[in-house]
């Protein structure tokens, strides 16, 4: 019988199959017999499987997992440069307020700046790997990690801006902005 302080690992959660193999400490037992504990937000059910840990095997389990999580990190990428740019034009595109206060679409010089190593001390201190895009909108973040993902000649843990990072722009244009980076420095591409 499971008891507050113990370790467990989740070895089945009814409906949140991310939680198997998490290991965690018990902070408290509700009374329909609900576990709650530091593996996460969800409650561990009657109907749940886990194993019970001593503090010894928790312990010996989370280092393992924290060694390979680093382990897969991609090394630091040596290469001559620390950042490579290209500029571009590019369309801003105004916000439907702007437009509504007579701004419209116009022209302006934009830059994007890669550093291939600029994430790697953030990956290395959360344990995984980290690959930041900033200057396009939430949404378009992905494609463009992507994007750069399937261009580079070596995984890393890169940082990607988009400048001027204070407009919305035509992701077309940023596309080609990014697709033309690795023709101008082809020691980054494939």
């Amino acid at each position: 019988m499971p008891k507050v302080g113990d370790w467990l690992r989740i070895d089945c959660m009814q409906g949140e199959p991310h939680y198997t193999g998490k290991i965690g400490q018990i902070d408290h037992i509700d009374s329909k017999g609900y576990l709650q504990g530091t593996w996460g937000g969800c409650s561990i059910l009657p109907e749940d499987k886990y194993t019970l840990l001593s503090e010894e095997e928790a312990k010996k389990l989370i280092e393992e997992e924290k060694q390979k999580k680093i382990t897969a990190i991609p090394p630091k990428w040596e290469l001559p440069e620390e950042e490579y740019s290209v500029e571009f034009e590019m369309t801003i595109v105004p916000t439907r307020l702007q437009r509504l206060n007579g701004i419209m679409p116009h022209k302006a010089h934009g830059k994007v700046v890669f550093n291939p190593n600029g994430a790697l001390a953030i990956s290395h201190k959360y344990g995984q790997t980290i690959r930041a895009v900033s200057g396009v909108r939430d949404c378009d973040c992905a494609f463009f990690r992507d994007l750069v993902i399937s261009k580079l000649k070596q995984p890393c843990c890169f940082f990607l801006k988009i400048l001027p990072m204070d407009c919305l722009k035509d992701n077309e244009e940023v596309k080609r902005a990014i697709e033309s980076l690795f023709v101008v420095h082809p020691e980054l591409a494939k």
